[in-house]
């Protein structure tokens, strides 16, 4: 029998699951493989503690002494489930609220920073000249050449 084997079917040896004919080959493995018997040991300890807490009854008494320790607190501190969930969507609503403000905000800063830097282009005085003579104002809507078309 090899290892995978003996460890797939170690819990079951464990609880005493297990056919006899597969008892005594993983009871042989285990003779002569140490790995396989540090791992059967961790697994008899994990069962014997399963089966120590199986054992263990809990007093009858336990949930009338949680319910009377939370009424002598004060049922002012208890607060509902469903109040506690719902608290929590404001919360999370108002997180979103405030983050697309600041986003909001942000661009509308970065926006103005980009027009201002798109607005301060230097004008040279071949562009100035050209601007002089197709455009009737300073506004620079009125094209000459439209003007001129629309006459």
């Amino acid at each position: 029998m090899d290892c995978k084997l003996v460890k797939m079917n170690l819990l079951d040896y464990a609880e005493g699951n297990t056919s006899e004919d597969l008892k005594i080959e993983i009871g042989r493995h285990l003779s002569s493989c140490n790995e396989c018997l540090s791992y059967s040991k961790t697994v008899l300890d994990f069962v014997n503690v399963v089966n120590i807490e199986k054992s263990l009854t809990a007093s009858p008494f336990l949930i009338t002494r949680i319910e009377a320790k939370l009424k002598s607190s004060g049922e002012d501190n208890i607060i509902p489930v469903h109040s506690r969930l719902i608290r929590t969507y404001y919360y999370y609503a108002a997180i979103i609220i405030i983050a697309l403000g600041v986003g909001v905000f942000s661009g509308k800063q970065l926006g103005t920073l980009l027009n201002k830097n798109e607005t301060n282009v230097v004008i040279t005085s071949e562009s100035e000249q050209l601007k002089q003579d197709f455009y009737l104002n300073e506004i620079e809507k009125d094209d000459v050449s439209q003007v001129l078309n629309n006459q």
